[in-house]
């Protein structure tokens, strides 16, 4: 009976505790009425759920060939569209204090066009030309942080822009000959070219209105800093590379 005793009394104390806290937070929003659910955020926070967002893409290869006797021409072409998005709530909590955004598209092309010989001849051969170009691109990719909680006036929004464009393009062949019915020797190489194009650069948005304006003022741009080590920056480069790689092998067959 005392076990049970005070068990109950711990129960009452936890009890009157969690009515309280959420006596508090329906204060501040009304609209949170604990729903047990698998989402933390709700009330009248925009995000609708703790970490929720969407992914899509669109994959497509098409592989054509041409046979001319002892050898084939080859064609193959890939293609790929992808896009993601992504909101968070930072803070887990029905209160809108700490929301993330965040999203992503890329696109790649490709195409190789070889000739191939048959394997069964006394010297075989492959041999062609290499394309692909990969962009990638993130816009206004945004946290926002409340100060006045609900406040629009005194919402940090820090946004982000990324952009990626990068070419490459290659030649590549290799021979092998027969010298005997188990020797064997092969050689090659693949020469490739690559440049890219990179643009990153972040921004504090203008407080008081929900776009993604620059804000231009000292006073948000000093406490975006201190609250949130946030600071305005743009960066580009290009960068370009050439590379050739070289093969040789015997192989033995006893």
């Amino acid at each position: 009976i005392g076990l049970t005793d005070r068990a109950n009394a711990l129960n009452s104390t936890v009890l009157s505790r969690l009515a309280l806290f959420i006596s508090k937070v329906q204060a501040l929003d009304p609209l949170e009425d604990f729903t047990g659910n698998r989402f933390r955020s709700s009330g009248l926070n925009p995000i609708p759920c703790d970490e929720c967002g969407r992914d899509k893409g669109v994959i497509g290869t098409l592989r054509m060939s041409l046979d001319i006797g002892p050898a084939k021409i080859v064609s193959l072409t890939g293609y790929i569209d992808s896009s993601w998005s992504e909101q968070i709530d930072a803070d887990a909590s029905p209160l809108p204090i700490t929301n993330t955004y965040l999203g992503q598209s890329s696109r790649q092309f490709s195409e190789e066009l070889r000739i191939e010989s048959d394997d069964d001849l006394p010297f075989s051969y492959i041999g062609g030309i290499f394309y692909q170009n990969l962009k990638i691109s993130a816009k206004d990719q945004c946290s926002d942080f409340d100060l006045g909680v609900r406040n629009l006036a005194t919402k940090i929004r820090t946004c982000g822009n990324y952009d990626r464009d990068e070419t490459t393009m290659g030649v590549f062949a290799q021979g092998t000959l027969k010298l005997t019915d188990s020797l064997k020797a092969t050689v090659g190489g693949r020469y490739q070219e690559s440049d890219r194009d990179i643009a990153n650069s972040r921004y504090i948005a203008t407080p008081g209105t929900t776009c993604t304006v620059p804000s231009t003022d000292p006073v948000v741009l000093a406490t975006a800093a201190a609250v949130l080590g946030s600071r305005p920056f743009s960066v580009s480069r290009s960068a370009g590379e050439q590379r050739f790689t070289p093969s040789a092998s015997v192989e033995f067959t006893p």
